[in-house]
């Protein structure tokens, strides 16, 4: 039986550090952009684009071209396709979401049916293959990872400003519209990057719980970056490791840590026992101040920083 020592051991080959590392880069990647979709309530929305991913890759294996570029110019578009409605106002986040989630399911399955033959390629699509990562998709995650983490800190202030209060930075001068669209080109190319590696089914997985765990323990920006990222990467090591052992799936194994430190995190969280207000509630002021108006985080807003 495989053992820790024989998994450390076995490091020094590229066969297994490279998923090990590219299992950590996704993770801390995916907690980081976590953290804002998980504030600004847009996982739903995270699900849409990933299984229009899926159409993608499917029209690429049916033409015989690389399928990270139709997949990510599916995901690029559902993300610009469901913001724009959504700015317009023409219908609800929501439906405009069920929509571009059932039209591009039904367009992969059509490609499927397309296919003369029995493709292994779809199920590596949809449940991920991290283990058998070669040295082309490991430098194209790395520089993903590196270009989507620079796209989120150039504007983390801004993103900050316009997840909290978007009516205030609009008056602020705040071009509040292109961070949103810019926002969610950042999280199309994060789905684009977990793809090949983790699946269109487990990827959500890899961006919300960290960012849930995290929130569990302070209402802080700065700390709730860092502590989502601290879960991602305790998450993936323990994860990857314990599927090498155990020789089992690295992905599945993963997520299933990150939620057992969700669950650990739910249990001890002190925001069980503060007395702020929870999203939606509303403080004493704004009680007698504001009859029927929810409370906008107007207490929490004051414990924030952004450095």
């Amino acid at each position: 039986m495989t053992s820790f020592l024989d998994f450390l051991s076995a490091l020094q080959y590229p066969v297994v550090w490279r998923p090990f590392i590219t299992a950590i880069i996704i993770g801390i990647v995916c907690a980081i952009v976590g953290v804002f979709m998980v504030l600004r309530k847009l996982i739903f929305f995270g699900n849409g684009i990933a299984h229009s991913a899926f159409a993608g890759g499917a029209l690429g294996y049916l033409l015989g071209w690389n399928p990270i570029f139709p997949i990510a110019g599916f995901a690029i578009l559902t993300a610009f396709g469901i913001g724009y409605i959504n700015k317009r106002n023409k219908i609800s986040n929501e439906i405009a979401i069920g929509i571009f989630f059932s039209f591009s399911m039904a367009l992969g399955v059509l490609f499927i049916s397309l296919y003369k033959s029995y493709s292994t390629d779809i199920a590596s699509m949809l449940f991920g293959s991290l283990s058998s990562i070669g040295a082309s998709e490991f430098i194209i995650i790395l520089i993903l990872g590196i270009i989507i983490l620079f796209l989120i800190f150039a504007v983390k202030k801004e993103l900050y400003f316009i997840t909290f209060d978007e009516e205030l930075a609009k008056a602020n001068g705040m071009p509040v519209n292109f961070l949103s669209f810019y926002f969610l080109f950042t999280v199309a190319l994060t789905i684009v990057m977990c793809i090949s590696t983790v699946g269109i089914i487990l990827v959500m997985a890899f961006i919300v719980v960290p960012a849930a765990s995290a929130y569990q323990f302070t209402y802080k920006l700065n700390r709730m970056l860092i502590y989502s990222t601290l879960f991602a990467i305790f998450g993936s090591i323990i994860g990857f490791a314990v599927a090498f052992i155990r020789d089992i799936s690295g992905g599945a194994t993963i997520v299933i840590i990150l939620t057992l430190i969700f669950v650990i995190s739910m249990i001890i969280s002190p925001k069980r026992r503060s007395k702020l207000p929870q999203a939606g509630e509303m403080c004493p002021q704004c009680v007698k101040m504001v009859q029927e108006t929810q409370c906008s985080y107007c207490e929490m807003e004051d414990e924030m920083e952004v450095k």
